[in-house]
């Protein structure tokens, strides 16, 4: 799943490309996670996935949480650029 597929432009203003890339990736282990409960009827073993599942979307959440102040960050700086070209 982590690949290493996305690269660090350093220029980021609305959004992380990495950041982005490692929300896809988190997003691709609950699907996995989802199909685990799926076929898996013991019940350890689904306490234990769903365990791993809610680690995983705890961190889509965090991950989604700072993709949105990276672009709020960029608005308010879209906003001050525009002030003064206009």
């Amino acid at each position: 799943m982590g690949t290493g597929k996305g690269d660090c432009e350093h220029r980021c203003r609305n959004t992380c490309a990495m950041l982005c890339d490692a929300l896809q990736d988190e997003k691709k282990k609950i699907t996995y996670y989802e199909t685990m409960l799926t076929q898996c009827d013991d019940p350890a073993m689904q306490k234990f996935v769903n365990e791993v599942m809610e680690l995983h979307k705890t961190l889509v959440d965090r991950i989604t949480e700072k993709l949105n102040v990276i672009r709020a960050n960029a608005e308010v700086l879209d906003g001050i650029i525009t002030s003064f070209e206009g």
